[in-house]
């Protein structure tokens, strides 16, 4: 099938030169004169306007193939992926991270806290959630809940946090395993109903905390549990920020598993299209038990992938533990046999008044101060039953 290019390549080629110039470089030229100098049997045939044969392909066309053509930006703007393309990707554990508490990104959190007088226990519940896996996908909600509770005590009365630990355990995985955000983190729906002069800034202030978490620790999945859209006249009333948007999911996103990428200072995380676990929660019990459904599929095929590599992972690092404990248990023990060797020749050679001249002596002595220090070591190198690799 002939594409708009070719019918504008061959209409050009059927006109004469003058005639073609005007059509190419000058398409709102009146046809008039062109028409008069035709030959007579051409003088009937209208000349080809190339906006106006563009203008009726459109017509032809399907939607999206109208949208490409519109848009001279399409192909480079790569489409949004679906998760089973994202598990096709090869999952790297390689340089295995996770967030300590003391990292520097919480004395910027801290100082935020401190800033908009938010409370201690909200702050460390934010910490704890925080310090996950930098290499498995992360999981971002909206704001927190419950968050001046005890951490253990804030997970059982909080629906979302309770269904998680519940869904990652079927997985293999730990809720501290897994790192888990808020768009606005310790802003909690209370606190800004009862700081509105502040709340504006709050929000830009959190976010853009988030933000920065996200491009330092260089978070390659980001799973959007959130639909974040301010509503005019709630508590996020006015907010925006240009990278918003691209953290957002939809339940239409969800429902079909869409993978989108976050594009932040050069870095590219991969957004996978979930929904707040409490949205169905709340709805009738047939529409719960499909929405909730998707959103545990998509749980499981994601999480369960990176689990499965895990313990892959796994198994590799403790096969190296054992080689490189039992190099290094025969290393001491063969530098033992050496040492003792050399102590006997040492000791014939004063026997023959040999080694006059030599300070072997401080040798022998600072060797029994470090095979005391390697017997230490060799005693925790000692066998031992397999046991679970702590990341």
């Amino acid at each position: 099938m002939a594409t708009t290019a070719d019918v504008l390549v061959n209409e050009f080629k059927s006109l004469e030169l003058e005639e073609t110039s005007k059509a190419l470089f000058n398409p709102l030229l009146e046809h008039t004169p062109a028409i008069e100098t035709s030959p007579p049997e051409e003088t009937s045939k209208p000349l080809f306007n190339p906006f106006l044969e563009y203008t009726r392909a459109l017509e032809t066309m399907e939607p999206e193939e109208t949208s490409k053509a519109l848009n001279p930006f399409f192909e480079h703007v790569p489409a949004p992926g679906t998760l089973e393309e994202l598990l096709k990707e090869t999952i790297k554990h390689a340089n295995i991270k996770r967030i300590l508490p003391n990292d520097p990104i919480f004395t910027q959190a801290a100082k935020l806290r401190d800033k908009y007088g938010l409370p201690q226990q909200g702050f460390e519940n934010f910490r704890r959630l925080l310090c996950g896996i930098v290499n498995f996908p992360c999981i971002l909600f909206q704001n927190p809940k419950n968050d001046k509770l005890e951490f253990d005590k804030m997970v059982t009365e909080t629906f979302t946090l309770d269904w998680l630990q519940v869904v990652l355990g079927d997985t293999g995985f730990k809720l501290d395993d897994i790192i888990i955000m808020e768009l606005f983190p310790m802003l909690t729906d209370t606190w800004l109903e009862n700081n509105h002069d502040k709340r504006l800034q709050a929000l830009h202030d959190m976010f853009e905390l988030t933000l920065a978490c996200i491009h330092k620790f260089k978070l390659p999945v980001i799973v959007a549990c959130q639909c974040f859209s301010p509503k005019d006249g709630g508590l996020y009333d006015s907010f925006w920020h240009a990278k918003l948007g691209d953290l957002r999911s939809s339940l239409n996103g969800a429902k079909n598993q869409t993978v989108s990428q976050f594009n932040y200072k050069q870095h590219i995380a991969h957004v996978v299209h979930g929904f707040h676990p409490a949205y169905g929660a709340y709805q009738n019990t047939e529409y719960r038990k499909n929405m909730m459904a998707i959103l545990r599929s998509t749980f499981n095929s994601l999480f369960g992938s990176y689990a499965e590599s895990r313990r892959e992972y796994e198994a590799t690092l403790l096969l190296l533990e054992s080689r490189y404990s039992e190099f290094i248990r025969s290393s001491i023990e063969t530098l033992h046999g050496k040492a003792i060797e050399f102590d006997q020749i040492h000791k014939q050679g004063l026997a023959l008044d040999l080694f006059q001249g030599h300070d072997d002596s401080n040798i022998l002595d600072s060797w029994n101060e470090l095979k005391s220090t390697l017997d230490l070591v060799l005693n925790k190198l000692s066998p031992t039953a397999p046991r679970k690799l702590l990341l």
